[in-house]
């Protein structure tokens, strides 16, 4: 499954695949001025890996598109907390 990253400003949904290595190649470029492609491309690479998942494709699906931001969050953080008896 293609996770989703977020909306782009023209309204496209970008998955995370396409957002990482996106970020990756601007940054690559960006980053040859100070001699460190290589490392600035790891960094952007790994920077959203948190949105490998169901729950935050879940919620850039919903809210990135527009829907209540907060709302969500604290739904979703108030599950996590039932499920894990805090």
């Amino acid at each position: 499954m293609e996770y989703a990253a977020h909306f782009t400003e023209d309204g496209r949904l970008q998955t995370v695949k396409e957002h990482l290595i996106s970020v990756a190649e601007k940054g690559k470029r960006d980053s040859e001025l100070i001699n460190m492609p290589s490392l600035y491309y790891l960094a952007a690479i790994l920077h959203d890996m948190g949105k490998n998942t169901a729950r935050s494709d879940e919620y850039q699906r919903t809210v990135g598109s527009g829907g209540t931001k907060v709302r969500l969050y604290i739904q979703i953080v108030a599950e996590d907390i039932y499920t894990k008896n805090l």
